[in-house]
């Protein structure tokens, strides 16, 4: 207790001299700022009090004397650094981190989508969001091929189907095959489909090194999270879960189950450094035929897109000749089938933007068109007077640009 130890600090007056007793004040007073913490006003006054009433009672200061000596205690206390005390400490190490090259984002597969997000820079979370259909496993498993060849540690939890399945799937995308995945076209073509295994042999027995696959019964998001903690522990750094939908809340409610998990999961990869994406589907209510998705459309709770550093609604359209800007600057027109909103990227300029993609299903491959060029407002043209207003032509704002930046 500090009483204790300050009155084994601080002895008595030597005499009852005023001059002693206002020194022998002021040594405990200095010992109660030395010992630090947290001092308000009542509790230094409590605690001089307190070692002042072991000394004589013809040695005690009187009381104006202690609610001033307390005072100076509470100025010297709120002045005096401590390392309890919050500061810009965080801030320096941070950047001295990204100045080091240790703040560094994962990419992805597709420039743009890296270039928007910034997603998977350490302790961030990333959902991916899409109906049924709309290709996000193979994305995400295309990701981990890619992931992997450029020497990024990789940890994949599938709740859906089991190892051999996405195997299947690794090895049709690895070698550009997409009838790798249909077992009447293996048997139609048996030497030729030894062979890609032998050839892809090496990637898949790294990539099924990665790869967990949920049990027969299934896996509630307690035991999910146990698993994002654990590979969080032992170094992954980009560690997929697909679909989260699939983990079963347990007997507890569904909405503070998946805020759990989102916390839990958001704690282990802040701890340990990793990122996570994790799949998911859109509301059964949510379609084209409602509009565009919004962070209200996913499935599961708010606390999945509140928790979320970002959030990318993969979706299938019919093929079409798109403006889009490209990685590198340029404005082109290019074919895409599949449309991916950024909903939100907490680290990149990307929300509210959607990038143009092109799935190609004779491989299984997916490829970055562009950012999709948002059209620049028109202003209403005049009614035609056939005069001569009629042969000037509406000009666009100044400000306004067919390709904004961002």
């Amino acid at each position: 207790m500090r009483v204790d130890i300050l009155a084994a600090q601080c002895p008595e007056p030597r005499s009852a001299e005023p001059d002693e007793i206002s020194a022998s004040l002021h040594a405990v007073a200095v010992g109660l700022v030395d010992l630090g913490g947290v001092v308000v006003l009542d509790n230094a006054a409590a605690v001089l009090a307190a070692v002042i009433a072991g000394w004589p009672e013809h040695l005690r200061p009187d009381a104006a004397s202690v609610a001033k000596a307390a005072a100076w205690v509470i100025r010297q206390d709120a002045s005096a650094p401590r390392a309890d005390a919050p500061s810009a400490e965080p801030l320096r190490q941070r950047i001295e981190q990204a100045i080091a090259g240790q703040l560094v984002a994962v990419p992805w597969p597709w420039p743009s989508v890296s270039g928007l997000t910034q997603a998977l820079l350490p302790g961030a979370v990333t959902l991916l969001v899409g109906s049924p259909g709309a290709t996000k496993s193979f994305w995400i498993l295309q990701a981990a091929l890619w992931w992997r060849s450029e020497g990024w540690r990789v940890a994949m939890y599938e709740l859906e189907e089991d190892a051999a399945f996405w195997l299947a799937r690794a090895l049709a995308l690895a070698a550009g095959i997409g009838s790798f995945t249909d077992p009447a076209w293996i048997a139609a073509n048996a030497e030729r489909a030894r062979g890609l295994l032998a050839d892809h042999r090496q990637a898949l027995d790294d990539l099924a090194a990665c790869i967990t696959c949920a049990p027969p019964q299934g896996i509630d998001l307690r035991g999910l999270g146990d698993w994002i903690d654990n590979q969080a522990k032992s170094g992954a750094r980009v560690i997929c879960a697909d679909p989260i939908t699939a983990a079963s809340v347990g007997d507890g409610k569904p909405w503070l189950a998946a805020e759990s998990f989102m916390l839990r999961a958001k704690r282990a990869a802040v701890k340990h450094g990793a990122s996570l994406v994790l799949t998911s589907h859109g509301r059964k209510q949510s379609g084209p035929a409602k509009g565009p998705p919004d962070l209200d459309s996913l499935a599961g709770g708010a606390a999945y897109a509140r928790f979320a550093s970002t959030v990318l609604w993969l979706e299938a359209m019919e093929a079409e000749s798109v403006p889009v800007v490209t990685a590198d600057g340029s404005a082109v027109v290019a074919s895409c089938n599949r449309r991916l909103r950024v909903l939100k990227a907490r680290s990149g300029r990307g929300t509210g933007l959607a990038i143009g993609l092109h799935f190609d299903g004779s491989t299984l491959r997916t490829a970055e068109a562009g950012i999709i060029a948002t059209p620049a407002k028109q202003t209403p043209r005049p009614a035609a007077d056939h005069g001569r207003g009629s042969r000037l032509r509406q000009r666009p704002h100044a400000g306004e640009d067919v390709f904004p930046e961002g």
